[in-house]
This record gives structure tokens, sequence and C-alpha cells, in this order.
């Protein structure tokens, strides 16, 4: 591959230059941070002169990291790909990858060949996948490995995004080992983050992202099983309580519905506030119900009796006012002519 080595009339950059600095911004963001990465690039491309363009290989910079990464289905397969990040319109910043300039496509092969950090490598190389460069499947490979190495260093929102691109495109191209190394990273950031007690969003997301994988079930169910027994939050552990069922056998559910409804009521127990620990009790008795196990929903429903008969604390206030018969006519008339109640109240 021939490397740009001279800079663009006006650029005052080569490609050598170039992906120096944006390996030198990845270099000085740890824990890597991707919108913190494209913040730092945006503050160096120099403005344009007015009515003059900006250099190609600024305008290749700029363009080329202002994509966002998309997770879509099509047809049953997970696919990624990169999407522009605004709209106005019909048209789009940046422009679909399909319609941009060759000039700027060969910056972006360039840098591809020179960036060393994980940040600029996987998007560089992912950019060389969307716009079916000549060894496409290559550089498909070579962005699923440095979002793996992305996911290893960086923080959890930008890790479960990288894990997630790296998977589906190993599985793009079919390349087994890749596909088995993006699977175990998932696996570890799990198990680490399980290991220190701290469940997040994010680990239910590595972990629902495995799931897909119906060969892995058996390991993410017990993966999520764990995630919802020491869940600091139970919005997480009843996300894992849905993903550990999901992914078990149904011989299995049964101490899951009937752990999931004692978190709810260890929850209501340990409230301060007697309408937070009805919330909870409401809870409870929905998944009892939803569990369909005798005697749970008699169970939960006993103590929601007890807690309805205590004062919630709410606060009650009234409010009189008086209005013209002639105006009061009106309104029901108004009303009692609608079309449907939601056109009734709207009046």
């Amino acid at each position: 591959m021939t490397i740009v080595s001279s800079s663009d009339e006006g650029a005052g950059i080569t490609a050598i230059d170039a992906a120096r600095l944006l390996d030198d911004l990845a270099e000085s963001d740890s824990p890597p941070s991707w919108m913190g990465y494209v913040h730092s690039i945006e503050a160096q491309v120099p403005a344009a002169d007015e009515g003059a363009d900006i250099p190609t290989i600024w305008r290749a910079i700029q363009q080329g990291f202002g994509y966002f990464l998309e997770f879509t289905v099509d047809d049953g397969r997970p696919r990624v790909e990169l999407v522009p990040r605004d709209h106005f319109g019909e048209e789009t910043w940046p422009p679909p990858i399909a319609d941009v300039e060759p000039a700027v496509r060969k910056v972006w092969d360039d840098l591809a060949a020179l960036v060393q950090e994980p940040l600029p490598r996987a998007r560089l190389n992912h950019l060389g996948w969307e716009a079916k460069s000549p060894e496409a499947h290559v550089r498909a490979r070579q962005a699923s490995e440095a979002y793996l190495q992305c996911a290893k260093s960086g923080r959890n929102g930008d890790r479960v995004q990288s894990l997630t691109a790296a998977l589906r495109l190993a599985k793009a191209v079919k390349d087994s080992a890749l596909i088995e190394l993006a699977r175990e990273t998932a696996l570890d950031f799990a198990k680490e983050a399980l290991d220190n007690g701290s469940p997040s969003w994010a680990t239910m997301q590595s972990l629902e992202l495995l799931a897909q994988d119906a060969d892995l079930h058996d390991r993410v169910g017990e993966l999520a099983t764990k995630a919802a027994s020491v869940a600091p939050t139970v919005h997480i552990a009843n996300r894992g309580f849905a993903l550990a069922r999901a992914c078990l056998p149904a011989s299995e559910h049964r101490a899951l519905w009937e752990a999931q409804v004692a978190r709810h009521l260890l929850e209501a127990d340990a409230a301060e506030v007697p309408l937070l620990a009805s919330h909870h009790l409401h809870e409870a008795l929905r998944i009892a119900e939803k569990s369909c196990i005798a005697g749970l929903r008699e169970q939960v429903s006993a103590r929601l009796q007890a807690v309805s008969r205590q004062d919630l604390g709410l606060l009650r206030f009234q409010y009189t006012s008086h209005v013209f018969d002639e105006l009061s006519e009106q309104l029901v008339d108004t009303q009692i002519r609608a079309d449907d109640w939601a056109q009734a109240l709207d009046d």
C-alpha cells in the first residue's frame, strides 16, 4: 500500500503526522472514552477559511470519526454498522459511507495502515469494511481485534459497545477463532464484575449479548443467576432473573421466581417510606402471579394487605372553584359531542 507522505496543499499535515496525532490523543485518555476521544479530535481540526473547503486529510479525519455505531438485526442476523451522526432532512453529516468521495476513503486506508492505538485502529479498519475496500475482510478482522483491545481497557459503556462490535464483525467474516475470542472476552468482563460483587447494567448488557448464542446459554444462565443474587439494585436483579430464565431449563425456573419475589420482599422490609414498601410489594405480587407458583401469590397478598392498612404518607388537598352556569353547560356539551375521551379531555 502506498502511504501519502506529502501534505495536501494547505493541509499542513501528512498522513504520518495525522496517524501520530490520532495515536497521541488516544494514548492521553486513560481509561479511553470514545466520545472524549472524538471531542479531542474535533478540537484539532482547523477551521476552514470562509468560502474554502477543509483540506482532504482533515476532512477525512473529521468525517471518519463522526459516525456512530448502530446495532441492528437484519433477517435474524445481528449486524453492526457505522451511521451518520446528524440528519438534516434528507441530508446527513457525515455523508453515508457509500457516498464518501474516493479521496477521503484513500486517506482512511492510509491512516489504517499507520495508526497503532486500538481506538483509531478499530474505527479506521471498520471504515474500510463498511466502504467495501479491496481488503474488506482483512479490515473487518483487524477492526474486530482492535475493538477487543478497546473492550479490555475502556469504560463500561464503551466496553459493551466494543464487545458487541467485535463479536458481530467476527461473525460477519465467519472467523471462528475471533468469534471465540470475543465470546471469552465478554465472559471475562462479566466474571470480573461479579467477582468484585458489583454487576452493573453494562454487565447485564454483555451477558445479554452472549445470550444470542444458544450454545452459551448454560454459562450465561449461571452468570446471570449470580448477577441477580448480588445485584446492587433491584432493577439489575430483575434483568438478571429474566435472563437466567431465558437461558436455563424450566426445571430451574421455580427457584428463580421465588428468589426474585424474595428480593422485592427484602426491599420492602428495608424501605423506610411506607409508600416505597407498598411499591415493592406490588412488584412482588406481579412477579408471583406471573410465576404461576401455587401459594406464592397468597404469601405476598397477605403482606400487601397488612401494608395497605398503614398510613402511606400520601398528601391530600382539595380545591374548589366556581364558574358561571352557562360556561359549565358549554363545557359539558363540548365533552358530550367529542368523538372519544381523548378529544373530550383535550377540549
